[in-house]
């Protein structure tokens, strides 16, 4: 993400392949919303669902995602992260939860 936006590359897809990734989307829909990547979507290929990146919760704070984030709807999956875990789409900052 960092060398997209230093780069001033405008793609119209990020593909995410397994947990290592899979927050990409994550912020792209809530911490990097930028005109380059307004229009922006991004694509997820899983190889081995066995691997989600499950993470204890107070690991949160490193991934500078905010707490609202840590609930079933979201990322939280049995009182830990789950990277792999969505349920519904992230509405992006200044939708106000309309989605």
């Amino acid at each position: 993400m960092e060398s997209i936006l230093r780069s001033q590359l405008n793609p119209d897809i990020i593909h995410c392949n397994d947990w290592q990734t899979a927050l990409t989307p994550v912020y792209l829909k809530t911490c990097i919303v930028t005109f380059l990547l307004a229009r922006c979507i991004s694509i997820m290929t899983i190889h081995n669902i066995g691997y989600q990146g499950l993470f204890w919760h107070y690991d949160l704070e490193m991934t500078h995602l905010g707490w609202e984030l840590f609930n079933p709807q979201a990322l939280e999956f049995y009182g830990k992260i789950n990277f792999l875990k969505r349920r519904r789409p992230l509405c992006r900052c200044g939708d106000h939860g309309q989605s």
